[in-house]
């Protein structure tokens, strides 16, 4: 029996780490996605995503690790959570090529309300 997975993609198997997923990803998926959107995602996955996670095995991400990574950033948590989001959908990415069985992002709580009231400005 032919195994089709490997013959499409040569990085599937328990050695993956989210570096060879975020790349996968930016090649079969990205493109797919508005210009505007890809520019926005691959900045977050180069400043924020790859730089902390890149070597992990994508087996070993684990909730609570996201979860604590994400409130020690200096961000609002509006970009926290575009973080998260962007983590889960490599990861969505990931369940639907096979190379993960659980998106461990879908467990991370994110909130994107404000932490402070935005000043309204007056004519």
């Amino acid at each position: 029996m032919v195994n089709f997975q490997r013959q499409i993609d040569p990085l599937y198997g328990a050695e993956m780490d989210i570096s060879k997923l975020v790349k996968h990803y930016t090649q079969n998926e990205l493109p797919r996605k508005a210009s505007s959107t890809q520019e926005v995602y691959s900045s977050y996955l180069k400043t924020w995503i790859v730089p902390m996670w890149g070597n992990h095995n994508v087996n070993a991400v684990k909730p609570v690790a996201v979860e604590s990574w994400l409130a020690s950033l200096p961000l609002e948590n509006s970009s926290r959570a575009k973080i998260r989001n962007i983590m889960r959908a490599i990861f969505k990415h990931a369940m639907r090529w096979e190379m993960v069985d659980r998106n461990p992002i879908t467990l991370v709580r994110q909130s994107s309300k404000r932490t402070k009231t935005p000043d309204v400005l007056h004519h």
